[in-house]
């Protein structure tokens, strides 16, 4: 089981140049929610493969989560 967290917040989007409205803010919000819950499905539909499915992906258990998050956030 992977398990990762991802802060919202600490994107650059959320640094909020002058004038960005709320609705730009919580737009980025949602966005950002979609992106980690993809993620997530993509750890969960990783970590389902065998061991010989993964290394023909190239990927070990160990890169999952490292391989998910540059892909998705």
């Amino acid at each position: 089981m992977a398990v990762f967290s991802t802060n919202v917040f600490s994107t650059s989007a959320a640094v909020k140049p002058q004038g960005r409205t709320w609705f730009a803010r919580l737009d980025t919000l949602f966005t950002e929610i979609a992106k980690a819950r993809t993620c997530a499905q993509e750890i969960e539909h990783l970590s389902a493969l065998s061991d010989a499915q993964l290394e023909a992906r190239g990927l070990t258990r160990q890169t999952l989560v490292r391989h998910a998050a540059r892909a998705y956030l």
